[in-house]
């Protein structure tokens, strides 16, 4: 979950605050979003695909689950471009 009290400096967008997302979807392009269901918290903790599928495996997170998504902390304003970048749109999916 975002914590709104932990600062960021982002090179790119300045003082935010710290989100999480797995390793692959920081630099990632058309991996998938998946995220945590929380309505309240407007950047739920995210993964890609890869690491859903291993996700489902390991019958949620563990210790393999976990060293595989390797959570990495990034802004608020990073976190909404790697959600864009990330989605994928049904039928348009890589083949």
């Amino acid at each position: 979950m975002s914590d709104k009290t932990k600062p960021v400096d982002c090179p790119d967008h300045g003082q935010s605050y710290a989100t999480f997302v797995c390793q692959h979807l920081v630099r990632g392009r058309g991996l998938g979003y998946f995220c945590a269901d929380d309505k309240a918290d407007p950047c739920p903790d995210a993964w890609c695909g890869a690491c859903d599928q291993v996700l489902q495996k390991e019958r949620g997170w563990n210790d393999r689950s976990e060293a595989f998504a390797r959570v990495t902390m990034i802004c608020a304003g990073c976190y909404e471009k790697v959600r864009a970048r990330n989605r994928t749109i049904p039928g348009l999916e890589r083949q």
